[in-house]
């Protein structure tokens, strides 16, 4: 914070992009645009929460993670696509799968980038199960062609980012390699628009999901071009580290500004 010139009245733009964790309205984080300083927070823009179907095996699952969007934006008729990910589940579960997210039982919602990385990967047919969170986005690093500047579309209105259109692009894509570098790029362009619409020059990181090599290097070519500037962790973590430091600063400034 110090590097920044982060001071205790600044307000800051935090680019939180990560797996998940409990944000203060009760569903799961981990794609936020928060105005942040010493004192508090405010939530400026945010992914659309999508549904995890199983909840926590989700995590481990990227076709559970696709699902549950193809869900979101078929219904019932999902279970008639042609698709990498049912192919993987069979119809049987992901049946099973549906009548829970209709339910609304064991299907928590999430904002988390990470979760898009798991459902992005299923859909283009990379990783289906992974042994460690994380793996699919690992996966896809290999796949970038930084010589495609091309972007999948996505919306965003009211600070809510919907990347439905990327899923829909992706259930006809042939090539994934073509499929993960406009995934990562509409990654970046998603980062550029929320700074631009926000009228925020320079911004924070941080978050497991900017230890993506390709997403990241692609991002601070961007935001050069852009004229703007972001700020990545060099002596702590981006990922928990990260986070967790930034949770002790406030921490320690509440007990050392009581009342504030």
């Amino acid at each position: 914070m110090l590097d920044c010139g982060m001071g205790p009245d600044t307000d800051m733009l935090a680019i939180c992009w990560d797996g998940t964790g409990y944000g203060d309205d009760g569903t799961l984080w981990g794609g936020e645009f928060l105005a942040c300083s010493w004192r508090d927070y405010r939530r400026l823009a945010y992914f659309r929460p999508l549904p995890l179907p199983g909840g926590e095996k989700a995590i481990l699952e990227p076709r559970r993670v696709a699902l549950g969007w193809l869900f979101q934006l078929y219904g019932a008729d999902a279970l008639h696509l042609t698709s990498p990910v049912l192919d993987a589940l069979g119809e049987g579960p992901a049946r099973i799968l549906f009548q829970l997210q209709q339910k609304k039982l064991h299907a928590p919602l999430s904002s988390s980038v990470g979760r898009l990385f798991d459902a992005a990967a299923a859909l283009l047919g990379i990783c289906q199960v992974m042994s460690y969170e994380g793996e699919s986005g690992l996966r896809m690093e290999n796949y970038y062609d930084p010589a495609d500047h091309g972007s999948y579309a996505f919306n965003y209105e009211d600070g809510v980012i919907d990347c439905s259109p990327a899923v829909i692009a992706m259930l006809t894509e042939t090539e994934p390699q073509r499929g993960v570098t406009r995934f990562i790029n509409m990654l970046v362009e998603i980062i550029i628009t929320v700074m631009h619409k926000q009228q925020r020059s320079e911004a924070l990181i941080c978050g497991g999901v900017f230890q993506n090599r390709r997403l990241l290097e692609k991002l601070l070519r961007r935001a050069r071009a852009e004229g703007l500037r972001i700020h990545v962790p060099a002596k702590i973590p981006v990922n928990d580290g990260s986070i967790a430091l930034g949770q002790i600063a406030a921490a320690v400034y509440d007990e050392t500004h009581p009342g504030r």
